[in-house]
């Protein structure tokens, strides 16, 4: 629908005189009083006024000397006759949209104003000086409890036992059942069944959803037009998806060694593997991974630390060491431990 400019209507403050058209009437056809163009609203559809001069030059400006509305090309106000190089535009209303089918209804002139009231009166959000300190105050309660919970001192902790532990993981040449796109379908695999599978989706063009929209122009006139945008629809879209199975290598298990004795040998347990190769049922390692840990014993308090094997192998039963640990918990931090030895 082609864009249409209606009249605005306005109530006079003065005498009441209600729903003046706001362009053709820029003074009380009653008492004569200015527009106030901040008394301006939308009127009931039905009711609603055409302007046939399209022309449209902008907002109107508000005289600063006696605050009447006037065009946006004009020099000097038409009231008073002050000059308008400083004036400024007068404040547009928010657009005003129905769905089709729908009407627009006179707009509640009273309620408008009431809420632009209730806003210029709420309180602001900048905190007040109480907020402030309770703020303060709980942000240093925060920052106490973490420096409290978070204190550290050095002690000392001697050495009362040894442990270690080395793994080796196996993998196992197996059949394997598994599922991809059939044009995903890796090399290899067999015992293939296709169907088809909800791939993706796609989004197909169903109608349009057209509103009715009235805009403000700010020189007592609104205008009206219809927006429309298209509807879409999800669809999916289908694709071959192949279940099949796949020899490959996949965790089987561990071959795990370990001991409590620093005199003992450390040895990597027998892998065992049962067949090598690349033929099903065939076994491979795949990585060892190593752990060394001290017992240590700090003011009573027994705690384990994982080490380097180098300085495991240094520790005796009995070797000092300094390390850190939490006041609050007794919790010995690991990583801050070093050897007490000059």
């Amino acid at each position: 629908m082609e864009e249409q400019r209606f009249e605005m209507i306005w109530d006079c403050r003065y005498c009441g005189n209600k729903k003046m058209l706001a362009r053709t009437h820029r003074h009380c056809t009653t008492c004569g009083a200015p527009q106030d163009p901040t008394w301006r609203y939308f009127p009931d559809e039905n009711e609603a006024i055409a302007v046939l001069d399209a022309t449209i030059e902008g907002a109107d400006v508000i005289c600063p000397a006696c605050k009447s509305p006037n065009a946006k090309s004009a020099e000097f106000c038409r009231n008073c006759a002050a000059p308008l190089t400083e004036a400024a535009s007068v404040k547009l209303l928010g657009e005003q949209s129905r769905a089709d089918g729908q009407s627009f209804a006179e707009e509640d002139l009273k309620a408008r104003r009431d809420a632009e009231k209730a806003l210029r009166n709420a309180p602001t959000s900048r905190p007040s000086q109480g907020n402030w300190t309770w703020l303060l105050a709980v942000a240093v309660l925060i920052i106490g409890a973490i420096w409290w919970f978070s204190r550290t001192k050095e002690t000392t902790a001697s050495v009362t036992g040894h442990s270690w532990q080395r793994e080796i993981k196996i993998e196992r040449f197996s059949p394997i059942p598994a599922s991809a796109w059939c044009d995903s379908t890796p090399l290899g695999a067999y015992n293939i069944r296709q169907y088809r599978d909800v791939r993706s989706t796609r989004q197909v063009a169903d109608g349009q959803t057209c509103r009715n929209v009235r805009r403000d122009n700010g020189d007592g006139t609104y205008s009206q037009r219809r927006v429309c945008s298209t509807k879409y629809r999800s669809e999916p879209v289908y694709g071959l998806r192949c279940d099949f199975v796949i020899n490959t290598w996949t965790y089987s298990r561990s071959a795990i060694s370990n001991g409590s004795n620093l005199e003992s040998p450390v040895v990597w347990a027998n892998s065992a593997l049962v067949k090598t190769g690349t033929c099903l049922g065939c076994e491979r390692e795949n990585g060892r991974t190593e752990k060394y840990s001290l017992g240590l014993v700090s003011n009573q308090q027994p705690f384990n630390c994982d080490v380097a094997e180098s300085l495991w192998r240094a520790s005796p039963i009995g070797a000092v060491f300094q390390i850190r640990v939490n006041e609050s918990f007794g919790n010995a931090l690991c990583g801050t431990l070093k050897s007490n030895s000059k």
